[in-house]
């Protein structure tokens, strides 16, 4: 072979490589046999929660009153999405690795652009990967480890909430039925106390006889009272200086009261021990503050 044929050979191979690193075409093979990586997380310890989106960076922390998102909003949180990702983080089942090509990270949707970084922190350690987002290619979960370039299948969906406004707690009371005493609505014909004693029945302290269905149902509001969002622009204050209607809820640990306050599309909503104002549907109010003759019973 001459010289020119041998560098043209040369050439070729040195093409053949550059375009083999680029492509993966050297990558290891055999890269579904390989040993997986073991994600083991101390969920107990982990005191830091940080979600990177294209759109969105979540830092949630815990503390000794429990989890709270710190940004891109201060707010508390909602429970159950924390012990999700905790519970699924707790022994992560990876069932197979579909590929080991970058240039196949799209397709499965743990590109920077389209992934949902996770980032978990705890004393002395911390674990980091990408969970697919949403799209046609990939309606199931593929997760990204860090430093494994492999993609892996997830049997169940990991369901990581990836919006700050989705994170905020929307409850704004919470407690047994039981623990509740009485209910106290103010507002245009709807002044009245609704008195629950220990047996369990109702009673209106002004002596009209009371359909107990109609009373359950108002003391089962405040049970558990969740708001349809959150009304940044209005301070508590203004809901609190001149409500439309307030409802007082005495329980066996304490009294709190709740203002509403008609915003023309909704009503927003404060409590003195929330610092953030909520709102809920103006058609709420019927089932949160009753009229007073929906709650007397019929003779």
């Amino acid at each position: 072979m001459n010289k020119r044929n041998t560098l043209i050979a040369a050439m070729g191979i040195v093409a053949i490589v550059v375009v083999g690193m680029l492509t993966g075409l050297f990558q290891q093979k055999d890269y579904m046999s390989m040993q997986y990586p073991e994600v083991e997380v101390p969920v107990d310890e982990v005191h830091t929660i940080r979600i990177t989106t294209a759109e969105h960076r979540i830092v949630l922390e815990k503390s000794d009153e429990g989890w709270a998102m710190t940004s891109p909003i201060v707010s508390p949180v909602e429970q159950p999405p924390v012990n999700a990702i905790l519970r699924r983080m707790r022994k992560l089942e990876l069932d197979v690795a579909v590929t080991a090509e970058r240039s196949r990270y799209e397709e499965f949707g743990v590109t920077p652009e389209l992934g949902r970084r996770l980032e978990l922190e705890w004393p002395g350690g911390r674990q980091r990967l990408t969970v697919a987002g949403y799209g046609e290619m990939f309606q199931s979960d593929y997760v990204l480890i860090d430093g494994d370039p492999r993609v892996f299948f997830l049997p169940r969906r990991f369901g990581i909430v990836d919006h700050p406004r989705s994170w905020r707690d929307k409850r704004i009371t919470h407690g047994a039925i039981e623990s509740m005493r009485s209910v106290t609505v103010e507002g245009p014909d709807r002044n009245y106390v609704v008195n629950r004693s220990p047996d369990g029945s109702f009673s209106l302290e002004s002596g009209e006889s009371l359909n107990a269905d109609a009373a359950r149902r108002l003391f089962s509001q405040y049970a558990m009272l969740r708001s349809d969002g959150f009304s940044d622009d209005v301070a508590a204050d203004d809901v609190v200086g001149e409500p439309t209607v307030t409802v007082r809820i005495v329980r066996e640990s304490g009294e709190t009261v709740v203002y509403y306050k008609d915003a023309m599309i909704h009503l927003n909503v404060a409590v003195d021990a929330l610092e953030s104002v909520h709102h809920v549907a103006s058609n709420r109010l019927a089932v949160l503050a009753p009229l007073k003759e929906d709650l007397v019973a019929s003779e």
